[in-house]
């Protein structure tokens, strides 16, 4: 396994080094769900296809069932556990998925024509802003990424995979590289 996960290319690539991750599954649909997901969180569950941040992390829609907690190390084990014991009236799961997936920041003007390299979804500036959220394939690979501002985007993948993503990132941001449908 590779230690050094950073590339300069058209643009910057950095693996980051801690990701607190939990994955809860409960019926969004509901009311008192989504009060209690508040009650603990500090902040409004995203709307479909978006992300909320937090003073400590930022909470996103994976499905219409799913929520991504992601937040400091500090905050983690709180959070997990007051999750766990407020939706104990409800059917859900609540998982540390922490150790599973792995997490790149991309940066640079570039970052829109880099992710159209390799996937399907509008990155156009009409389209995708900060706070949305979106769940893909990139170079074939499952993944998921946001918007942190303007020119950083953070891509999500599993673990198992890192060191192909990061490779396929590393040759997609080559310099001179980019189709330039977003960055002219």
């Amino acid at each position: 396994m590779r230690k050094n996960y950073e590339f300069n290319g058209a643009v910057k690539i950095v693996k980051k080094v801690s990701n607190n991750l939990i994955s809860v599954r409960v019926d969004l649909t509901d009311k008192k769900v989504m009060v209690a997901v508040k009650k603990v969180l500090g902040c409004e569950v995203p709307k479909k296809l978006g992300i909320n941040f937090m003073a400590n992390g930022a909470i996103a829609w994976m499905s219409t069932d799913e929520l991504m907690v992601s937040t400091v190390a500090s905050s983690f084990k709180k959070i997990f556990s007051e999750l766990t014991k407020i939706l104990k009236p409800f059917h859900h799961l609540v998982v540390d998925i922490s150790d599973s997936r792995t997490i790149f920041s991309v940066s640079g003007h570039s970052w829109r024509d880099l992710i159209a390299k390799g996937s399907p979804v509008n990155v156009s500036s009409e389209v995708l802003r900060v706070g949305d959220f979106r769940r893909s394939r990139l170079g074939m690979v499952a993944i998921a990424f946001w918007m942190v501002d303007e020119n950083t985007i953070n891509i999500m993948c599993y673990r198992s995979v890192e060191e192909f993503m990061f490779d396929w990132l590393c040759n997609a941001g080559q310099i001179n590289s980019m189709p330039e449908y977003f960055s002219v």
